[in-house]
């Protein structure tokens, strides 16, 4: 009787263990799928390579894009182009000439704008964080 009931107990534990395997194998697959965020930016947290941080402070100005004269304007040279482009800088559309938050803005290139106030001036970039890459 003592052998039968011995086996009972093996064949019952003998049938949980590929289910306990399964459920460790589900709560592992799930634990890693939530460690990776494909929505998580690729260099949040990172510094600049100005040594500013690349999450901007409130109040400070931040170059947004940059918008380029059309391709049709190929023909035009280096100053007319310069000319032509315009930027969007902390949510505001500017053109070269124009004022923003106390500084005018000089200069509008295809990465940077220089903006010149009275006592001083600033160059803003795009993409200040190192971009990646992958293979």
């Amino acid at each position: 009787m003592c052998r039968v009931a011995l086996k009972k107990r093996q064949r019952n534990y003998s049938n949980i263990a590929p289910v306990a395997f399964s459920v460790l194998a589900l709560c592992y697959c799930v634990h890693a799928g939530a460690a990776t965020d494909p929505t998580k930016p690729l260099v949040a947290g990172l510094s600049s390579t100005s040594g500013q941080s690349a999450v901007p402070k409130p109040g400070e100005l931040v170059l947004q894009s940059i918008i380029a004269p059309s391709l049709k304007s190929s023909a035009l040279t280096p100053e007319q182009r310069s000319a032509n482009y315009k930027a969007i800088i902390s949510g505001q559309l500017v053109a070269k000439g124009q004022q923003v938050d106390g500084f005018q803005v000089v200069d509008i290139s295809e990465r940077q704008v220089i903006l010149q106030s009275e006592d001083k001036s600033k160059e803003l970039v795009l993409f200040t964080h190192p971009v990646v890459t992958y293979k």
